[in-house]
C-alpha cells in the first residue's frame, strides 16, 4: 500500500528497522503540513509556504532527472530543474501538474468544465 500514509505503529516499526528512511518520511510530512499552513495567509507565510512546497516538489522529481530526454542535445541537470521549479513557484508547478493530469485522464483538478 504505497499510496497510504503509514500508521503510527508502522512508522515506529520503520523507525527501528530503517531509521534514516523513517526520519526522511517524517520530515517530508512535517514540511508538507507546514507548507500548507504557510500558504494560508500573510505575505511572509505565503512565500515561506511556496519555498517549502517547491523544495518538496524538487525532492519528488529528483530521482527522475537523470533519465530526462535530451533538450536540444543537452542533458538536463538537477540545478536547472531546481531553477525552473523556483521560478514557477508552487502555484505554477501545480497548474502544470493539473494540466498534465487532465490531459492523461480527462479529469479536471481545477474545477473547469469540459467544452
Amino acid at each position: 500500500m504505497p499510496h497510504k500514509t503509514p500508521s503510527f505503529w508502522e512508522w515506529l516499526q520503520l523507525l527501528f528497522t530503517t531509521p534514516r528512511e523513517a526520519i526522511e518520511i517524517a520530515l517530508t510530512l512535517i514540511l508538507g503540513e507546514i507548507g500548507r499552513w504557510c500558504l494560508g495567509g500573510g505575505k511572509f507565510r505565503e512565500r515561506l509556504g511556496d519555498l517549502i512546497i517547491c523544495l518538496l516538489v524538487f525532492y519528488l522529481v529528483r530521482p527522475w532527472i537523470p533519465s530526462l530526454p535530451l533538450v536540444f542535445g543537452v542533458q538536463v541537470r538537477p540545478a536547472a530543474v531546481a531553477i525552473a521549479i523556483a521560478l514557477l513557484g508552487s502555484h505554477g508547478v501545480g497548474q502544470i501538474l493539473a494540466f498534465y493530469f487532465k490531459k492523461r485522464t480527462g479529469i479536471s483538478l481545477t474545477g473547469e468544465k469540459n467544452g
